[in-house]
């Protein structure tokens, strides 16, 4: 029993690399890991489906030519496990390279005394991306591989020539990969971007308002009017809608992370200004920096990840305004829906919600049209001397 435990311990340390095996795991046809291994009575083996195709065109064993029937086939069903037990292999030592990759670099790092919080966090983004253009490349050339295949199959049964062994052009398939590889080099030269050009995405509060707004991301072409409009086109189909937001009546302040809980002031915003008028004042380092019209903030200002966008300024929505009787309000053709009441104490219908709410508070209302969107000014509150409609604020 003890020399039996010995012997599977002895087993498990065995490592046999998959290139010693070479072509045995691989199909004559089309050069892949067998997929559904089938045997012949000469001792070739083929995925199932390459076999059944060659058999069709020519009737014979394409490595040895001898005479072969679709029924003398036989499944290999243990080589189909060896095969799996190798791709589980496979997986497990892919994760033990790409780990070794990255222990090697940071060992690098460590040695030239370079290797920070930064480089670390890094580190898995890069091997998660290598991994996945190695496996794409695999995929790729595995493709390429049965795409050959076919075409030499294809050429064989066109030219009717049975007796000729198959041999797989290796040569065609090297210089096909050869130049995927240059190609790919070629790319990665010239569009792999520096870091300081990959867009960011930055909170955008606005100063004295609780309203959330949706982060926006600069690129290095994005301009501070894009964010203006955006921000904009936000406020405006909200339910108590911007009315107004005019562009050279707020700022557009960048905070860094490093300028932490940042509460403007009027004060505050005078001595930036002073401060980014000076020579010495360092706009893509400083924390707080007013960004001007119509700059690249990506470029001009390098936003860095992290930091948020305030806006100061003179901005008004319509709950802000003073109330002002339809009236007042009113624009032919505008299509403004009012809703209307009836006041009983004044004996009048058609009284707008504005003034509903400021002349005819505490009377005894009803309602009398929603929605409705008139084309003319209507109210007849100003029968009744309403404040509003002369420019009164309740």
């Amino acid at each position: 029993m003890e020399n039996r435990d010995n012997a599977a311990s002895v087993a498990d340390l065995i490592a046999i690399p998959i290139s010693a095996l070479g072509d045995d795991l691989n199909c004559p046809i089309c050069w892949t890991e067998i997929k559904t291994a089938v045997i012949t009575h000469c001792g070739h083996r083929f995925c199932e489906e390459c076999i059944q195709k060659s058999i069709s065109a020519w009737k014979k064993c394409p490595v040895c030519n001898k005479g072969l029937a679709k029924s003398e086939l036989i499944h290999d069903k243990g080589f189909d496990n060896l095969i799996r037990v190798i791709e589980e292999q496979k997986k497990e030592a892919a994760t033990t390279y790409f780990n070794q990759i990255a222990a090697k670099a940071e060992g690098e790092l460590r040695q030239d005394g370079c290797l920070n919080i930064v480089n670390a966090s890094i580190q898995p983004v890069l091997q998660k991306h290598l991994k996945k253009s190695l496996l794409e490349f695999e995929l790729y050339s595995q493709q390429l591989q049965r795409e050959l295949s076919e075409q030499t199959l294809l050429s064989l049964q066109k030219s009717g020539n049975g007796d000729v062994a198959f041999s797989p052009p290796h040569e065609i398939l090297q210089n096909c990969l050869s130049s995927v590889v240059d190609a790919y080099d070629r790319f990665l030269t010239e569009n792999l971007p520096p870091l300081s050009l990959l867009p960011v995405t930055v909170e955008v509060r606005i100063h004295g308002k609780d309203i959330k707004l949706p982060p926006f991301q600069f690129e290095p072409s994005t301009s501070l009017e894009e964010l203006y409009k955006a921000v904009g086109d936000h406020l405006s189909v909200r339910a108590d809608p911007v009315v107004q937001f005019r562009r050279n009546e707020i700022s557009f302040i960048l905070a860094r992370p490093s300028a932490g809980v940042v509460c403007l002031t009027p004060e505050l915003l005078t001595k930036l200004i002073l401060d980014q008028s000076s020579d010495n004042y360092s706009v893509t380092t400083a924390p707080l920096v007013i960004m001007a019209e119509k700059s690249l903030p990506r470029l001009m200002y390098n936003v860095s990840p992290g930091s948020e966008v305030i806006i100061y300024g003179n901005l008004k929505f319509a709950s802000e305004m003073p109330k002002q009787c339809f009236v007042k309000v009113f624009r032919k053709d505008a299509g403004i829906k009012m809703d209307y009441f009836a006041c009983k104490d004044c004996k009048l219908k058609w009284i707008c919600k504005p003034c509903k709410e400021s002349c005819h508070v505490g009377h005894d209302l009803q309602t009398h049209v929603k929605g409705h969107a008139p084309s003319w000014p209507c109210c007849y509150c100003r029968k009744n001397r309403c404040a509003l409609s002369e420019g009164q604020s309740s």
